[in-house]
């Protein structure tokens, strides 16, 4: 109420005058949580609706819209070219990926399910030892790829491709997003999700042939 620059509204879905705009920001459920700035849709809060947490989103989201707002007042700088550096790797064989990097290994012939997070988001904190468990189960796997990317150090990365909440699990191969994962953040559903991409990739033509 008394932060300058700050609205907290509602929209009743339902009213007559209120369909089009809903239908237009791709409102589906209820009650869906989303932020704006400068006419722009700039987050969907799928995590707790609790006033902390929804108050640490909104907080989030107004230091990277100053960021950005400086940003822009700053001379464009040419960067010099740099070589791809790689990917840091846990103990458990989770890959953590950057703005720098994430091409090479996402966009690659592997099968990769990456995790967009925030570190100060609660749902990714609770989730993140299954998701380290998971990278164990596939560290030896030279075709799967587990890996994340901290969405507050590479916004060039979550911005490219739509996320818009934390997590978002995402599963890549050969250059393509195949699809978000909205089912249980449990190792068993996110290993059945992982298996069930990797085993439709592309089988050989003699296979194909041997169906028919």
């Amino acid at each position: 109420k008394n932060a300058a620059g700050i609205q907290i509204a509602k929209m009743d879905c339902t009213a007559t005058d209120a369909r089009g705009a809903c239908g237009d920001y791709g409102v589906k459920g209820f009650p869906t949580l989303k932020i704006f700035r400068n006419g722009e849709e700039v987050a969907h809060h799928r995590g707790g609706r609790d006033m902390a947490t929804m108050s640490e989103v909104l907080l989030q989201n107004i230091v990277e819209g100053q960021d950005q707002g400086a940003a822009a007042e700053e001379p464009a700088k040419e960067e010099a070219p740099k070589d791809v550096e790689p990917p840091k790797e846990e103990e458990s064989g989770l890959l953590v990926l950057s703005d720098a990097n994430f091409d090479s290994i996402a966009m690659s012939t592997k099968t990769t399910l990456v995790k967009f997070y925030a570190p100060w988001c609660g749902h990714c904190k609770r989730m993140a030892p299954d998701y380290a468990e998971l990278a164990g189960e596939f560290k030896e796997n030279e075709s799967i790829v587990i890996a994340k990317v901290d969405c507050t150090e590479n916004q060039k990365t979550c911005g490219k491709w739509g996320v818009r909440g934390y997590p978002t699990l995402k599963i890549f191969r050969g250059g393509k997003d195949l699809g978000e994962y909205q089912g249980a953040r449990t190792v068993e559903g996110m290993r059945e999700f992982v298996n069930s991409n990797y085993e439709e990739e592309e089988k050989p033509a003699d296979a194909q042939k041997d169906e028919l």
